[in-house]
């Protein structure tokens, strides 16, 4: 990095590194231990997965809403939003199809009428 991207605030400083670093630590290990001692609540171990996404964002990759990252910010909140549509598009999609398809009742039940009319 050069000078002139530092003093513009385009670079973080080690501090910065550091309180990131120790943040992501924490975030990582409390997850790990609750998932390791017993049954996790799912909700928990999402909040500290998006708190923990924050704190890169912020930390590592220096977008914020300052005057010099705005469209920086912008265009990762579309990004972000452009992903969410096309994962629960998906996942919509996929459960919709699952709906319309043969229950297991019925496919067993054909299975079995295959195998009585095949002996």
């Amino acid at each position: 990095m050069t000078e002139q991207n530092i003093s513009q605030g385009h670079g973080g400083t080690i501090s910065s590194y550091i309180v990131g670093f120790v943040l992501a630590v924490i975030l990582t290990v409390i997850p790990f231990y609750m998932a390791m001692t017993g049954k996790p609540n799912f909700y928990i171990l999402v909040l500290f997965a998006v708190v923990q996404i924050v704190v890169h964002v912020v930390c590592f990759l220096h977008i914020n809403g300052s005057q010099p990252q705005r469209w920086n910010l912008m265009t990762f909140i579309f990004a972000v939003l452009a992903v969410l549509i096309i994962a629960v598009g998906s996942v919509w999609v996929m459960e919709n199809t699952m709906q319309n398809m043969m229950s297991d009742k019925q496919h067993h039940a054909m299975q079995m009428l295959q195998e009585n009319m095949s002996k």
